[in-house]
C-alpha cells in the first residue's frame, strides 16, 4: 500500500529533503512566547509527521493537520479550521504562513490572516525569523 511505502522508504530520500535554516529557532521562539503553532499540509498527516520528526520539529508543533484527517484539502478551508479548533484558537486569531496559492486561497476561505512566504504577492516575508518579529509586534499592539 502506498501509505506503507512512504513510511517504510521516506528516509531512503532524506538528502533530497531541505530543511528551512530558520525552522527550529522560529518555532521555538513562538512557543517560548507561548504562539500555539501548527502545520496545515496538503501531504499526508503520516508523512507529515515523520517529516518534522526526522527535521527534528515534531515538538514545537502542537497540531498537524494534513490529508487523510476527513478534512478537504486546501485550498478549502477545512483544515485551516480543523487545526484552529484543535489549538482551541478563534479563526480571526490565526496567522497562516504559507508558501502557495492554495494557502493563500485556504486562509481566505477560512477568513484568516495570511502571510506569504517567498510568494510574489503581499504581505510576504523572505525568512522565518521575520514571522516572529510581525507576530510580535501585532501582540504588542
Amino acid at each position: 500500500d502506498v501509505e506503507r511505502f512512504y513510511e517504510d522508504h521516506l528516509l531512503d530520500f532524506a538528502e533530497e529533503l531541505r530543511v528551512e535554516a530558520e525552522a527550529l529557532d522560529t518555532l521555538v521562539q513562538l512557543r517560548d512566547a507561548e504562539i500555539r503553532r501548527g502545520v496545515v499540509t496538503n501531504t499526508p498527516t503520516f508523512l507529515a509527521r515523520d517529516v518534522l520528526a526526522w527535521a527534528g520539529l515534531i515538538g514545537l508543533v502542537d497540531v498537524t493537520v494534513g490529508a487523510g484527517d476527513g478534512v478537504a484539502s486546501k485550498p478549502a478551508p477545512d483544515m485551516i479550521l480543523h487545526a484552529s479548533q484543535a489549538l482551541e484558537v478563534q479563526p480571526a486569531e490565526v496567522l497562516l504562513v504559507g508558501d502557495s496559492v492554495f494557502d493563500e486561497r485556504a486562509a481566505k476561505s477560512a477568513k484568516v490572516r495570511f502571510l506569504g512566504f517567498r510568494t510574489s504577492s503581499p504581505p510576504s516575508v523572505q525568512r522565518l525569523g521575520d514571522v516572529v518579529r510581525l507576530v510580535g509586534a501585532r501582540a504588542r499592539t
